[in-house]
């Protein structure tokens, strides 16, 4: 994949996701507009160089962006299809990894 791979991408959604009830979340929102698509190009990328999958807790680590941006843009993605997760094919279930703090979580791939 190349770079202007990454930039002919739908990454354009008008606003970032918020919470519509929350006034803060609407302005955190607005306040990142101007760099939204370069943080979704960030994260897809870091995705896409994860063949093997990769949790949010592990991009936030790679990328420095703080866990609620990371997921938000992960969620923005999904949401675009450029991103998903997979299914273990005995189990059924999501594959996951272990976090620092012990707990599963869901892995992200790039579609």
């Amino acid at each position: 994949m190349t770079s202007s791979y990454l930039e002919d991408l739908p990454l354009f959604l008008p606003m970032p996701h918020y919470v519509a009830t929350s006034d803060t979340s609407y302005d955190a929102a607005k306040s990142i507009r101007s760099d939204l698509s370069a943080l979704r190009r960030q994260v897809l990328a870091t995705v896409q160089a994860a063949p093997q999958g990769i949790t949010c807790e592990r991009l936030e680590a790679i990328t420095g962006l703080k866990h609620q941006t990371a997921s938000a843009r992960l969620k923005e993605l999904q949401d675009l299809g450029q991103i998903g997760w997979k299914l273990d094919p005995r189990t059924g279930k999501h594959l996951r990894a272990i976090n620092a703090s012990g707990r599963s979580a869901k892995l992200y791939f790039a579609l």
